[in-house]
């Protein structure tokens, strides 16, 4: 091999996420091989055995991968979702908030102007029972 530094950046850099379905089944009759397997490979040499070791994961964690990315891209979108909902509750408790306020405030009005009503009419009842 000429390059083998080129050779392990590009095995470093390989994107297990994106192996596509026709390799992977051109690949699976050789993993299902008895001597396809790290141990068998090192009596052949130690760089057989880290190699097939490497298919062998990487293969496996396409497996995986390709089983929880939906998985992972459901849970942004209903953390995004849930961020929306939350963004809009917000709103609607400032709302409340506000519109509780402005209750307290009529309310406190009404009770100001029913205590001042009641004390006129009992002066008004006071000075009539005085004048009688």
């Amino acid at each position: 091999m000429p390059n083998i530094g080129q050779f392990l950046d590009e095995l470093k850099a390989f994107d297990a996420t994106s192996i596509d379905e026709p390799t992977l089944k051109k690949l699976q009759p050789i993993l299902e091989k008895d001597f396809f397997n790290e141990e068998n490979m090192k009596l052949a040499s130690e760089a057989a055995a880290n190699l097939c070791s490497w298919v062998v994961n990487i293969v496996e964690y396409n497996k995986v991968y390709t089983h929880v990315a939906p998985k992972i891209a459901a849970q942004k979108k209903a953390a995004e979702e849930f961020d929306v909902a939350q963004a809009k509750l917000k709103v609607v408790e400032e709302r409340v908030a506000a519109m509780q306020a402005k209750l307290k405030s009529v309310t406190d009005a009404l009770k100001d102007a029913t205590d001042e009503k009641n004390q006129a009419s009992a002066s008004y009842g006071a000075a009539l029972r005085a004048s009688h």
